[in-house]
């Protein structure tokens, strides 16, 4: 698996990287691959070529996890560190001049002060620097001269008074300009991570950025859009069986050469993949397909390996304007009723019950007779009235099953009840919890290690935090990456307690801490 070729300038080198972090440099003049770097962490993806084509500025990771600036010289064949191992140091660009080289390195520590608690966060890090090339370089960025400066070109055009006319030949000769010759591109190594230079722009979350000439971010706003090619009425002519074969190849592949360890956990993969490749003639459609995948994926007993996707051409699915409740039959009456009303938490928006909003006069028991003024008959279904409707709801409600006396009231839909019915489930645990410690420890329940995870983990890790002990409940977790997050704020230690003059509850430091109770020493066994 090789990645991004690219060609140098003078078009006699092609570089490129692969899958195990390896960078390579093939010269035409012998065709061979010849090995330049080794990242021992990850992937090199940033190499460039210089203007000339002789050198090759990277970066690859440290020891310390913050990556380096690198150049590989044609001349010498050898691999030059530019920077240390504090800070990140990538996405090398050249100057096209070959004067420079920048780079973006994040290293503007400017704290975010929390406000839930005293911690910070970092954002917008990164800044912009540039390498000075050669020892007798001038910087990118000079301070600018206030010196007023003559136009000497502009008066020397203009003749003196009386002074007699250039000849035609004298006219060439001052047109013609001594030939510039271009500078040899040279980098001085001797002492070039101390001729640096910052940007003199902010820091910020930059990405991509590019030198050119005269300018670096350019965003060329005088650009014109280049034409697009119209797709309509582009035709291609499929066989499933083939693509079906291609992707199963493909997922081998991919297992064979990206697993976590070279072993595939002791099993034949050669042997696994002849034997599920062997059922692809009974594959009929592309769920068959992903069922095999799963199947043989399987085999090698690991966690986070997920099979899914795949041209289905299933249609979407009709949205339906939910009320957030649930309807029951009254069959003696032949009218459906409001069962249940899901408790909602209309603070946060994912929690809205829609029933339950200021305004909106429905309640459990009352009968739906109507919604957008259609009757609801037994014979009918509510949510085929509800279906393909986004705006709000009229409902036609009466304690009793007849329009006679009947309320109108409307209410903003949702289309899924699914964070409801979590609300609910969540509320239950806690107030069980509550019940059997009689109050004295709290509860969380993390619903994945991703951004709901840590919403709810947040949000009531502090008012939890207070008690004397935390049940924190991972049942149903979606998985993720936040788990040291969690970890890390449920392993603080109490080291102190603070007591104010005016304070009648006393804090902790640090300031949020589970205040669990002293475990009783173990007794001391003896012979």
């Amino acid at each position: 698996m090789r990645y991004a070729p690219e060609w140098s300038a003078d078009g006699t080198r092609l570089a490129f990287s692969d899958k195990d972090g390896k960078l390579y440099v093939v010269t035409l003049a012998d065709t061979k691959p010849v090995q330049i770097a080794d990242d021992p962490r990850g992937l090199i993806r940033d190499y460039t070529w210089s203007p000339k084509g002789a050198y090759r500025a990277l970066s690859m990771y440290d020891p310390s996890g913050a990556r380096s600036l690198h150049i590989w010289s044609a001349t010498d064949a050898q691999v030059h560190r530019m920077t240390d191992e504090t800070f990140n140091e990538e996405a090398p660009s050249w100057d096209p001049e070959g004067e420079h080289l920048y780079y973006q390195s994040e290293r503007q520590c400017a704290p975010q002060m929390s406000q839930v608690e005293w911690n910070f966060a970092g954002a917008r890090m990164t800044g912009l620097f540039a390498l000075t090339l050669k020892k007798d370089g001038k910087s990118p960025f000079p301070p600018p001269s206030d010196e007023v400066t003559l136009d000497e070109k502009k008066d020397e055009a203009k003749p003196e008074p009386g002074a007699p006319e250039k000849t035609p030949e004298a006219k060439d000769n001052a047109k013609a300009e001594p030939e510039k010759k271009e500078r040899p591109f040279r980098i001085d190594f001797d002492g070039l991570a101390s001729r640096v230079t910052p940007v003199p722009v902010n820091a910020d979350n930059y990405r991509g950025v590019v030198a050119t000439k005269g300018y670096l971010l350019d965003a060329k706003p005088d650009a014109k859009d280049k034409k697009t090619v119209s797709t309509k009425g582009l035709m291609v002519d499929r066989v499933p069986a083939q693509e079906w074969a291609e992707i199963f190849d493909e997922v081998w592949r991919r297992y064979r050469d990206f697993f976590y360890v070279a072993n595939m956990h002791g099993y034949d993969w050669k042997a696994i993949g002849e034997r599920y490749r062997a059922l692809l003639p009974h594959v009929a459609h592309r769920s068959n397909l992903n069922y095999v995948l799963g199947e043989m994926v399987a085999e090698l007993n690991v966690g986070h390996a997920y099979i899914e996707g795949g041209d289905y051409e299933i249609p979407p699915r009709p949205k339906v304007a939910l009320p957030g409740a649930r309807f029951e039959l009254d069959e003696k009456a032949g009218r459906y009723r409001i069962a249940r009303v899901l408790e909602g938490q209309n603070e946060e928006d994912p929690y809205r019950s829609p029933l339950t909003e200021v305004g909106v006069d429905a309640k459990a028991g009352d009968y739906v007779l109507e919604i957008d003024g259609v009757e609801l008959k037994a014979d009918d279904d509510p949510y085929r009235l509800l279906r393909h409707k986004t705006d709000p709801v009229t409902l036609t409600l009466n304690a009793k099953p007849t329009l006679e006396g009947a309320r109108r009231t409307t209410y903003r839909p949702i289309t899924s009840e699914e964070s409801l019915l979590y609300l609910q489930f969540v509320r239950a645990a806690r107030a069980k919890v509550a019940q059997l410690t009689k109050g004295r420890a709290g509860y969380i329940h993390i619903p994945d290690m991703g951004s709901a995870g840590s919403y709810e983990s947040l949000k009531w890790f502090y008012p939890e935090a207070v008690k004397e002990g935390l049940v924190v409940d991972v049942r149903s977790n979606g998985g993720g990456n936040i788990s040291q997050w969690v970890i890390e704020r449920l392993s603080r230690k109490l080291l102190g307690t603070r007591f104010g003059r005016i304070d009648s509850l006393p804090s902790t430091y640090p300031d949020v801490v589970v205040r669990l109770p002293p475990r009783p020493a173990d007794p001391v066994k003896t012979k």
